[in-house]
């Protein structure tokens, strides 16, 4: 029990350094090359799908150029904190329920804490279902702008920019 335990451990500890070792791979590859791989809901459709310039925003990143990133996509740009601390969240949370079953073998005890990790763990989902959908509309916005033919937005920002 405690072989296939360590096991475990040492696969969720490689997933992490595997995946960030592709991804550099692909941005070197980006960098020396300029091919990156095409977003196939753009190809068929012609429509920008909501993760559309991830590569351009990651690409801008490793070069320092946030202005770059924000343009690539704007909403992911701003949201990366956010879902850096999911990834973070959802890697330590495995974890430790993972360490607490092995410690609560047999044990009955409940010290309350449960069902306070429980309720942050509903508020967790309902944050994932909000970004979710902000994504989504994200999605819609990003495409009736730029393909809008008519385009009440720049008359807008010309009459705030310039007061005509």
């Amino acid at each position: 029990m405690l072989r296939s335990d360590k096991t475990a451990k040492g696969r969720s500890f490689l997933a992490l350094p595997i995946l960030a070792g592709i991804g550099l791979a692909y941005l070197l590859f980006v960098r020396i090359t300029g091919i990156t791989i095409p977003c196939v809901f753009e190809r068929i459709t012609g429509w920008e799908c909501p993760g559309c310039g991830i590569t351009t925003l990651f690409y801008c990143l490793s070069r320092f150029d946030p202005a770059g990133a924000y343009r690539a996509n704007a909403f992911l740009f701003v949201t990366m904190p956010f879902l850096l601390f999911e990834l973070a969240y959802s890697y330590i949370t495995r974890t430790r329920s993972k360490r607490q079953k092995d410690m609560q073998a047999g044990s009955d005890t409940d010290d309350g804490s449960r069902s306070e990790k429980s309720r942050f763990a509903k508020w967790n989902n309902v944050l994932l279902w909000i970004y979710i959908a902000l994504l989504l509309g994200w999605g819609v916005y990003r495409n009736v702008v730029n393909h809008a033919p008519f385009k009440p937005y720049l008359l807008l920002r010309d009459l705030f920019l310039h007061g005509n």
